[in-house]
């Protein structure tokens, strides 16, 4: 009787062992796909804000003949925060999508579009990395 009492607590035991292991892995793929969750929906923020923002400079451009940071945050100021739209400026200017007057960005920072003719109207998608 009691080997088979210790037989059954071995494989409860083994059981147990198993149920942890499982749960561990479900507990990391749950992991990993809150985090890539995460960076899909900043990723589809950020494509948004350079959308505003492209729009926005190309608007701009029709009506005057230079564009500032200042104009650009005043048309955003409802839709993007400005320290968003300064992040994504200088992310733009890293990429070689646009010129900056000056290496601090501030309001009367001048931005032009390199190569704007080429540009694409309507969403910009970064290439995947």
């Amino acid at each position: 009787m009691e080997t088979q009492v210790a037989a059954v607590l071995q494989r409860q035991k083994i059981a147990e062992d198993k149920v942890q292991n499982v749960q561990h892995e479900m507990s990391h793929l749950l992991d990993r796909a809150i985090a890539g969750s995460r960076q899909a929906a900043t990723e589809a923020r950020e494509e948004t804000v350079r959308e505003y923002v492209l729009r926005e400079i190309r608007i701009l451009r029709r009506h005057r003949p230079t564009t500032r940071v200042e104009d650009l945050v005043e048309r955003l100021r409802d839709k993007v925060p400005i320290r968003r739209v300064v992040m994504e400026l200088e992310r733009m200017r890293t990429e070689g999508l646009l010129a900056l007057s000056t290496e601090v960005v501030g309001p009367e920072t001048e931005v032009t579009l390199r190569g704007s003719e080429s540009l694409p109207r309507g969403i910009i998608k970064q290439n995947a990395s």
